[in-house]
C-alpha cells in the first residue's frame, strides 16, 4: 500500500513508491491486451484506454503487440526500460518505421505524418507504466481506506514541475473527494506526480516533519548534533483557487470541461477506471456461470462492447502462458458467449443448456498445443486458439445429434482450400477445474468447455446429416 511516511521527503517518497510490487498494475497492463490502431490522441478518450493499448498513428499490430508485451514485462520486473527502447528501436527499424513515416487517416483520408525516435519511444513507455503503477497505487488505497482516508498529492519538487501541479503539492483530502475523480495523477504526459495514503492521525497532525542534513554532509550515517535540519510540512485540506477550460474532442464532437492544469485526456481517474473493468469481468464471470442459459446469453448481448475486449484478453494471457511454460495449472477462461438463438435452438431440440458461457481449460490448451508442436495435420495453429473469442463469434454452429456437442465451424486466411477449421464444446459438462474470474475455486464445475479443435474437410460438416445447423 502507498502509504505517507512522516519522515519521508518528496524525493523519498518518489523512490518508496518504485519499490511497490508490481501485482496490480500488472493486472491493469493485462487487461489492455486489446489492441487499437488510432491517428490522433483524440481517438481513444480517457477510460477507453483501461481495456484497449495503443500508440497514435501506428498502424503494424504486429508492432503494437510487441510494445504492449514489453511494456508488460518490465513493469514485471523482467525488462528495463532501456531494454524496451532498445528493443523497439531494433524492431521499427527491421519494420521500416524508425524515423518519419507518412501514414493515411482512415477516418479523413489525409496523409499524416508521424515520428518513432528515442523521445517518442521514452514516453510512450512513461505513459503506460505511470499509469498502470497508477492503478496499482489507487486499488491499494481503496482497499485501506477504513485506516488511510486520505490522500496526499505529491510532486517532484523540482523546477519541472507545472504551475498547477505545484499548487496541489501537499494537498490533502478525503479519498471519496471529487478532486481525485479528474486529478489523480499522473495529470498530464510526462506528469511525474503520485498521491500517497494518509491516517486520521496523520492528518489530524496537520503535517509531517523531514529531517536532513547540510549540502555537503549527505554521506554522513549520522549528523553531529545539531547539524541536522528538521522541517515541518503543513498539509493543505482545501483546495487552491482554480479554474475549468472547456475542450471539444475534434474526432468525436464531444465537449468536456476540465481542470486547468490537467490535460483533457488524462482528465479522469485511471485507478478507477481499471478497477471498473476488473469488476466488469468478475461480474460477467460470475452472471454467465450462474445465471440460465437465457439470461446468460441476453447479459452478452447488451454487454457486448465490453465483452468483446474482455474474452480476448484472458484467452490471448492463457494461450501464451501455456505455450511458453507447457504447462497447466487446472484453470480455465471464458472465451464465448452462447447466442440466444443458439440457445433457443438447442431447447427446440431437446438439448437446453444449463448454462451459457463456453470456457477453455489450459489442459485442452496444453494438448492442442503439443498436437501442433509434434507437426500433426489436423490441429489447429496457435494463433487459432489466440483469436478464437472472435473466430466463434463470426461462425457457424452446428449441433452434432451423436455426441450431442456444440460445432463451430470456421475459416481464417491459413485454412486450407476445401478445409475448415472446427472446435467442439460440451455442453453441461462437469469439468475439474477453476473457473477464472469467479468464485469458484478449484473442484468439479458444470458448464460449457471445449473439449477438441481440429482441421476437417468441409464436406464432412456440410454434408453430414449428423450435423443440424443451428446458426448461419
Amino acid at each position: 500500500m502507498a502509504t505517507a511516511d512522516a519522515t519521508r521527503s518528496p524525493q523519498a517518497e518518489f523512490a518508496y513508491l518504485a519499490r511497490l510490487a508490481p501485482r496490480d498494475a500488472m493486472a491493469y497492463l493485462q487487461g489492455k491486451r486489446a489492441l487499437t490502431s488510432t491517428f490522433s490522441w483524440q481517438d481513444l478518450w480517457q477510460e477507453e484506454h483501461a481495456i484497449q493499448f495503443t500508440v497514435s498513428r501506428m498502424a503494424n499490430m504486429d508492432i503494437l503487440r510487441a510494445m504492449s508485451e514489453g511494456i508488460e514485462q518490465s513493469v514485471n520486473g523482467d525488462l528495463s526500460r532501456r531494454d524496451w527502447m532498445r528493443d523497439m528501436q531494433a524492431l521499427l527499424q527491421k519494420e521500416g518505421w524508425w524515423g518519419k513515416k507518412d501514414v493515411v487517416d482512415p477516418k479523413t483520408g489525409e496523409i499524416l505524418s508521424t515520428t518513432f525516435n528515442a523521445s517518442r519511444l521514452k514516453l510512450i513507455f512513461d505513459t503506460n507504466t505511470r499509469a498502470a503503477y497508477s492503478v496499482g497505487h489507487w486499488k491499494q488505497a481503496m482497499a485501506a481506506k477504513e485506516s488511510h482516508p486520505y490522500l496526499r498529492y505529491i510532486t517532484k519538487g523540482d523546477d519541472r514541475v507545472r504551475e498547477a501541479h505545484a499548487a496541489w503539492e501537499g494537498l490533502v483530502l478525503p479519498i471519496e473527494h471529487e478532486f481525485w475523480q479528474t486529478r489523480y495523477p499522473p495529470n498530464d504526459y510526462r506528469c511525474r506526480c503520485r498521491a500517497v495514503s494518509v491516517t486520521e492521525a496523520e492528518y489530524a497532525r496537520g503535517g509531517f516533519m523531514t529531517s536532513s542534513l547540510p549540502p555537503g554532509l549527505e554521506g554522513r550515517e549520522r549528523g553531529k548534533e545539531g547539524e541536522r535540519k528538521t522541517v515541518f510540512h503543513p498539509f493543505k485540506t482545501t483546495l487552491p483557487p482554480e479554474r475549468n477550460i472547456t475542450f471539444t474532442n475534434t474526432r468525436t464532437g464531444i465537449t468536456v470541461t476540465v481542470p486547468e492544469g490537467v490535460n483533457p485526456a488524462f482528465a479522469y481517474n485511471v485507478g478507477m477506471a481499471g478497477m471498473r473493468q476488473a469488476a466488469l469481468a468478475e461480474a460477467a464471470g460470475i452472471k454467465l456461470t450462474e445465471a440460465p442459459a437465457a439470461i446468460g446469453a441476453a447479459f452478452a448481448q447488451v454487454t457486448r462492447s465490453a465483452m468483446s475486449q474482455i474474452f480476448p484478453d484472458a484467452v490471448t494471457r492463457l494461450v501464451q502462458e501455456t505455450a511458453k511454460t507447457m504447462q497447466s495449472k487446472g484453470e480455465s477462461v471464458l472465451i464465448h458467449v452462447v447466442v440466444p438463438e443458439v440457445v433457443d435452438a438447442m431447447e427446440k431440440q431437446g438439448h437446453p443448456l444449463l448454462t451459457a458461457g463456453v470456457w477453455l481449460t489450459d489442459d485442452v490448451l496444453l494438448h492442442a498445443i503439443r498436437e501442433t508442436k509434434a507437426a500433426r495435420v489436423a490441429t489447429l495453429p496457435q494463433s487459432t486458439w489466440e483469436n478464437l473469442p472472435s473466430l466463434l463469434n463470426g461462425a457457424e454452429v452446428y449441433l452434432d445429434t451423436k455426441d450431442k456437442r456444440l460445432l463451430y465451424v470456421f475459416s481464417t486466411a491459413t485454412t486450407p482450400t476445401g478445409r475448415v477449421e472446427k472446435v467442439a464444446v460440451a455442453v453441461n459438462y462437469t469439468e475439474k477445474t477453476r473457473l477464472a474470474g469467479t468464485k469458484h475455486k478449484r473442484g468439479k464445475a458444470l458448464a460449457n468447455f471445449i473439449r477438441t479443435g481440429g482441421l476437417v474437410d468441409a464436406d464432412n460438416i456440410s454434408k453430414d446429416i449428423r450435423y443440424i445447423r443451428l446458426k448461419e
